[in-house]
């Protein structure tokens, strides 16, 4: 078993007075975030609804819903993960491939809030990896959970769950340097096991494709 750390955009779609949402179309001051300052890949997309709703100021009609992954992942029976493609570079448009990614892996889901930075990256949920990973036609190489311990951290807990306290990268930095989605190999930053049930003691392994182990 390992602990496998997923960075994911942050979408505040059907949060309602909570922090996370990823339940729908996100804000228009968040899709501004992530498509104008963040810049983040899939939101910025040219050929995407939330770029085109952003290069229209904001007129017209919204993106439909779903117009992401993000956008549905606390909307779904059982979380998951796509992998995505690659946009840029020799490998624009292939799957982003995933290595040693195993049933019963954990997987956390890490993003970054409003305002913050890379080193203020903060886990809020996990879930039990249910086995290898399936090819999904749009959201490439796809994990799904078991169904176990599909957990999202209230907003408290999760703003307190700084990714950066369970994965030291070899230079010390608090960079996540690869692009796109990827996976590290961590601790499990469930540290109180009160908070989420996760199973917490164990030095992990190298996980996925862009996973790195632990010193």
């Amino acid at each position: 078993m390992k602990g496998i750390a997923f960075k994911v955009t942050y979408n505040d779609g059907g949060a309602g007075g909570s922090l996370f949402g990823f339940n729908g179309v996100c804000s228009d001051e968040n899709i501004m975030v992530n498509v104008r300052q963040r810049k983040m890949t899939n939101c910025s997309d040219p050929d995407g609804p939330c770029r085109k709703f952003s290069d229209a100021n904001f007129t017209g009609k919204r993106p439909a819903d779903p117009p992401c992954y993000e956008s549905t992942m606390f909307s779904v029976d059982r979380l998951s993960f796509g992998f995505g493609m690659y946009h840029h570079g020799p490998k624009a448009g292939q799957r982003i491939p995933v290595n040693g990614v195993q049933a019963g892996d954990i997987a956390f889901l890490t993003t970054l809030l409003p305002g913050k930075e890379q080193h203020e990256r903060v886990v809020f949920g996990c879930f039990r990896i249910a086995g290898e990973p399936k090819l999904d036609k749009w959201d490439g190489f796809t994990v799904e959970s078991d169904g176990t311990m599909d957990v999202r951290l209230p907003d408290d807990v999760a703003v307190q769950m700084n990714f950066w306290r369970y994965f030291q990268n070899k230079d010390g930095s608090r960079k996540w340097a690869t692009a796109g989605r990827t996976t590290r190999t961590t601790r499990s930053p469930c540290a109180r096991p009160a908070m989420c049930g996760c199973i917490v003691g164990h030095q992990l392994s190298r996980g996925g494709s862009n996973g790195q182990s632990l010193p």
